[in-house]
């Protein structure tokens, strides 16, 4: 149905009598799911020329049922599980018994959206696999139990915190950790403070996150299929809330919703904003009514460098220093990136800022500065048992990869293979295709838990000269590993928030384009400051990046490009190629329109 009929079916409608209708009320519960649910029907209303109020904030299921019933509220988005909960109904009933209870209470049950927000008790992917965890039932098998969960979930009296316990006969080993924010849940469950968390199936958090949701096997929560629903004296008031309702059933399922939720609890989006851009997409308001969406700070980060919780951390000190901008998080070359002004924050390692020539020479990447330190990484170098002496041959994971690079900084006369995943790439280093697997990792790093099968840990001196400075000792401790018998001298550095330069001169390997300068927009000292204090505050110390990194917030961020940049040399010598081509092309049509027709 196209935006101009449904503005025409919503005028249609209004308050009977000598006095215009009250502005239409819509109560939200305290998640970003309501809010954006909440602007799509108030932004109808207003699209309809119909006067709206901004939306209702509610404390919890209880306070917005309550007000609707008084008629405080014209409608809600509700989900059936929760309504029949509320007033003591069987929780196994579906949308025909929770309308017959509430229409004994002058509130109707409209039209379902199309998806269902059921709760979900998650477990990280580590656990469930170490622990063999696959339903509720297994938790009964935990040394110790303890969950983080929303705040309503302590006052549901039927399919709460209190009776999921009584249901699988758990108990817990401290206080539930009650917080509203899905993605601050999730993280404390990443972060190993819990060992459970309870989530709901829309949690946009969830998204592309290492979590498994447990099977409810002794069929404690019911269906929480979402429902539009009205005072019944204010839906007569109003009968296009009914309409409005109808237009929308069905238009919403499980991955939609969970996207659109991912926006706002993840990426920072307004939810008015995420609401009036679907409704766009569905044709349902007029492109001149939906204005334009808050430009997005680009965060950018190369997967096949294995950051993993890293650029969470990113993210969240993005959205603490620059509060007013969304953060859309992309994959790809990250110098590259920044310089063409794609994002202006990056996660990388500090191997990403530095190369070797081809004459052999190793300079700095001047497209990026270092704002902020997340972490740090060890070298990896896993060899058969018994290998010594320089690599002829290294695998990583990745081709464009930080490895890929570091690889051909340590060891530029090895051939480097390339493999898909870390299984992969140790499978090869176990068959002998390859005398030596690298790997940028945390000491401890989960994927590299059976990687001492068939392996072990090389020692990686320090290299030689001042090129790979950046490059600090450190030991990987023994017992970090299974069957990790002794201590590992290596290597690590530092992985670092990084944003744009202010210099010109954009490093892509070739190409007439190699030399043309950058686009990016860089950090300001005040944007680099905030960024770090937000990661100091998150991971309760403030680490400086190395000195030889290019520092954001420093005067002398950008150091001098090589005395020859062979890059420059590459794009002088393309566009005179080029130039000496166009000059022969001339000479030869030029005759030829020369002569008579």
């Amino acid at each position: 149905m196209s935006a101009t009929l449904l503005i025409a079916l919503l005028s249609a409608s209004s308050l009977s009598g000598c006095g215009a209708p009250e502005p239409l009320r819509v109560g939200v519960k305290p998640f970003a799911e309501q809010a954006i649910l909440g602007e799509m029907f108030r932004q109808l209303a207003v699209a309809a020329d119909q006067d709206a109020a901004p939306l209702v904030a509610c404390e919890d299921s209880w306070d917005c049922q309550h007000r609707l019933q008084r008629g405080e509220l014209h409608m809600m988005v509700e989900y059936t599980g929760t309504g029949l909960g509320l007033i003591g109904a069987e929780p196994g009933g579906g949308l025909e018994e929770v309308r017959a209870a509430y229409s004994q209470l002058g509130v109707s049950w409209l039209d379902p959206l199309g998806f269902d927000n059921g709760y979900r008790v998650l477990v990280t992917a580590w656990d469930a696999e170490a622990m063999a965890l696959e339903g509720v039932s297994d938790l009964e098998a935990l040394d110790t139990l303890t969950v983080a969960c929303p705040p309503e979930f302590l006052r549901r009296p039927t399919d709460g915190l209190a009776p999921l316990l009584r249901r699988y006969g758990l108990t817990l080993d401290a206080e539930p950790l009650v917080i509203a924010d899905s993605a601050e849940r999730l993280r404390a469950l990443a972060d190993g403070r819990v060992e459970v968390a309870i989530g709901y199936a829309t949690d946009g958090a969830i998204s592309g996150q290492p979590l498994v949701a447990l099977d409810d096997d002794r069929g404690f929560f019911p269906a929480y299929e979402a429902v539009v629903i009205a005072n019944d004296i204010r839906l007569q008031e109003r009968p296009a809330i009914d309409k409005a309702a109808a237009l929308m059933a069905g238009r919403l399922d499980e991955a939609t919703m969970q996207s659109l939720n991912y926006q706002v609890e993840i990426q920072g989006y307004d939810p008015a904003d995420v609401a009036r851009s679907w409704l766009l997409e569905e044709g349902l308001l007029d492109a001149e009514a939906a204005g334009d969406k808050a430009a997005a700070l680009g965060l950018v980060v190369d997967p096949d460098d294995g950051l993993g919780g890293m650029v969470e951390e990113a993210r969240l000190a993005a959205r603490a220093a620059m509060p007013d901008q969304p953060v859309r998080e992309l994959e790809g070359d990250p110098l590259a990136a920044l310089a063409g002004g794609e994002a202006r924050l990056a996660v990388v390692g500090a191997e990403r800022f530095f190369r070797r020539t081809r004459s052999g020479e190793v300079v700095r990447d001047p497209r990026a500065a270092a704002a902020a330190v997340l972490g740090v990484r060890a070298v990896h170098l896993l060899r058969p048992p018994g290998a010594s002496g320089a690599p002829a041959s290294v695998g990583v994971v990745g081709r464009a990869s930080g490895a890929a690079g570091l690889a051909a900084l340590l060891w530029d006369a090895a051939k480097r293979e390339h493999y898909a995943d870390i299984d992969a790439l140790l499978a090869a280093a176990r068959g002998g295709e390859i005398d030596a697997a690298l790997v940028l990792a945390a000491p401890g790093d989960a994927a590299l838990s059976g990687a001492l099968d068939g392996l072990a840990l090389t020692e990686v001196p320090p290299p030689g000269g001042t090129d790979l400075a950046w490059l600090r000792p450190a030991r990987i401790p023994s017992g970090t590993y299974p069957g990790q018998r002794a201590g590992v001298d290596t290597l690590s550095a530092q992985v670092v928030l990084a944003g744009a330069t202010a210099e010109a001169n954009a490093l892509v390997s070739g190409g007439p384009a190699a030399a043309l300068p950058s686009t990016g927009k860089p950090l300001t000292a005040a944007e680099a400051e905030a960024l770090a204090e937000a990661l100091a505050e998150a991971l309760g110390a403030l680490e400086m990046p190395d000195p030889v990194l290019p520092a954001a917030a420093s005067p002398s961020a950008v150091a001098e490009p090589p005395a020859v940049n062979e890059d420059v040399l590459d794009t002088v010598l393309n566009l005179l190629v080029i130039l000496f081509l166009g000059w022969l092309v001339s000479l030869t049509v030029a005759p030829l329109s020369s002569e008579p027709k």
